[in-house]
């Protein structure tokens, strides 16, 4: 299983920065989560569709539930980098 979504991305220019958009389900839920990350007080959040695609790393992360992210159909069960 990868952790990987579909994306689409448009032309960019390299002298402009900004000057490219980047689609899809996997950009929304980037944007969403980061918009989560000031809510909850931390700088950084993974979500379980990440875990479970990456290996070794989850005895290091601390589960801090599962939340609703605007445009994402069901609540997304998130984890921080344990400290």
């Amino acid at each position: 299983m990868t952790a990987s979504t579909a994306t689409q991305s448009g032309l960019c220019e390299l002298r402009r920065p900004r000057a490219c958009a980047v689609i899809g389900p996997a950009v929304n839920e980037a944007a969403r989560l980061e918009k989560l990350c000031k809510e909850l007080g931390t700088p950084i959040l993974i979500s379980k569709s990440f875990l479970e695609g990456a290996q070794g790393v989850q005895e290091q992360l601390f589960p801090l539930g599962r939340h609703p992210l605007r445009g994402v159909r069901e609540a997304q069960e998130v984890f921080t980098v344990s400290t």
